[in-house]
C-alpha cells in the first residue's frame, strides 16, 4: 500500500502512483511534477497490531530496474515500523535502518547509469536525538557501487542483503560486493518493514524536472528467507560433515556449531550458484573441495540467530 508523505511537503505519495502493468506485473512506482509539484509512489509492508509482521535475520532480495535523472531517489529498505514516526523528536534506534539499495542520484554523476549506493544508519546510547533521530543520533556508515558494465542499473537488477547476527552482505546479482561487520550498530529487528519508494531528493532537485516526466521505477520481485539455525545451534552437537557432492547439493545452509567438508572424492559448488557456509565456532575445508569459475564459496562465523 502506498505509505507517507513527507512532513516537508517536497513530495507526496499517492496510490495511483503504484500499479501493476498487465496481469503479472511488473510493478511500477511512477514518479511525475503535477501542478508545481511533486508526485510519486512507494510501497511498505503493513505492520499492524493484528498483521504484526516481524521480518528479522535473513536474505532479502528485490529485482529492479530503475530511472535515471539528477535529482531521483529510487530505493529498497529496511526499517523499524516508527521510522517516520510524525513525532519530531523520538527514540533513535525507532530509526535504524539498512539500506539495501538507494540510488540517490547527485548532478556529479552526471546521469550515470551504473552508479548505486547502500547504508547502514545505526545509533549509539549516548548520542542525543534532539533535533529529530534521522538529524541527531543516526550515524550512517555507507558506500557507493558502480556496476559491472554490461549490466547498467536501467536494466532488471537483482539488489540483496544478508543480514546476520554482527554482519551484513551486500549482493548485486548473486555476487557479494561489500562486508559490514558491527557489534553495536545492529539494528533493532522489531516488526521491520521492507520500503521500495521512489522520490526526489530537495538537494538536488528544485523546480521543473530534469528528468523524463513522468518516469518509472519497476520492480519484478521481493524476495525474504529466513536466516535460521540447526537445533542446538550453541552447542558442539550440532555439527555437520559434508562428505558427498550430494551432501553438499543439498546443504540447508542452517546455522550450525560447526561445518566440515571432509569428502572422499572431489565435490564442486553446483553451476551458478553460491554457497554460504556458516557456523558459530568454526568451518573447517579438509579435502577435494572446488569453487569453479562462476560460482562461489562464502565461509561465515557467526552467532545463532
Amino acid at each position: 500500500m502506498p505509505y507517507w508523505s513527507t512532513p516537508s511537503g517536497y513530495e507526496t505519495y499517492d496510490e495511483s502512483h503504484v500499479f501493476i502493468t498487465g496481469s503479472s506485473g511488473p510493478l511500477n512506482l511512477l514518479v511525475d511534477y503535477v501542478s508545481g509539484g511533486w508526485v510519486t509512489g512507494s510501497l511498505v509492508t503493513n505492520v499492524q497490531e493484528d498483521e504484526p509482521e516481524n521480518y528479522g535475520f535473513g536474505y532479502y532480495e528485490a529485482e529492479i530496474k530503475l530511472p535515471i535523472g539528477n535529482g531521483l531517489w529510487p530505493a529498497f529498505w529496511l526499517y523499524n515500523e516508527d521510522h517516520d514516526n510524525p513525532t519530531p523528536i523520538f527514540d533513535c534506534t525507532y530509526a535504524e535502518e539498512i539500506d539495501i539499495m538507494e540510488s540517490l542520484q547527485k548532478p556529479s554523476e552526471n546521469n550515470n547509469t551504473h552508479y548505486v549506493g547502500h547504508n547502514l544508519h545505526w545509533s549509539e546510547d549516548d548520542l542525543s536525538c534532539s533535533g529529530g533521530a534521522l538529524n541527531g543520533g543516526l550515524i550512517p556508515d555507507g558506500d557507493e557501487f558502480y556496476s559491472p558494465s554490461n549490466q547498467p542499473i536501467t536494466n532488471f537488477n537483482k539488489y540483496a542483503v544478508e543480514w546476520s547476527p554482527n554482519l551484513l552482505i551486500w549482493y548485486f546479482n548473486d555476487i557479494p560486493f561489500r562486508e559490514l561487520y558491527f557489534d553495536e550498530r545492529i539494528p533493532s529487528v522489531d516488526h521491520t518493514q521492507i520500503h521500495l519508494t521512489i522520490g526526489r531528493h530537495p538537494g538536488y532537485a528544485t523546480g521543473t524536472p530534469a528528468i523524463a516526466n513522468p518516469c518509472t521505477m519497476q520492480v519484478n520481485h521481493v524476495k525474504v528467507w529466513e536466516l535460521s539455525a540447526a537445533a542446538n545451534c550453541t552447542t558442539s552437537t550440532s555439527h555437520l560433515n559434508i562428505t558427498s557432492q550430494t551432501n553438499l547439493n543439498n546443504y540447508d545452509h542452517k546455522v550450525r556449531y560447526s561445518v566440515k567438508v571432509n569428502p572422499t572424492t572431489s565435490v564442486a559448488v553446483p553451476n551458478n550458484s553460491n554457497v554460504v557456509f556458516r557456523a558459530k565456532n568454526h568451518i573447517e575445508i579438509t579435502k577435494n573441495f572446488s569453487v569453479d569459475v562462476g560460482e562461489s564459496a562464502t565461509f561465515l562465523i557467526h552467532g545463532c540467530p
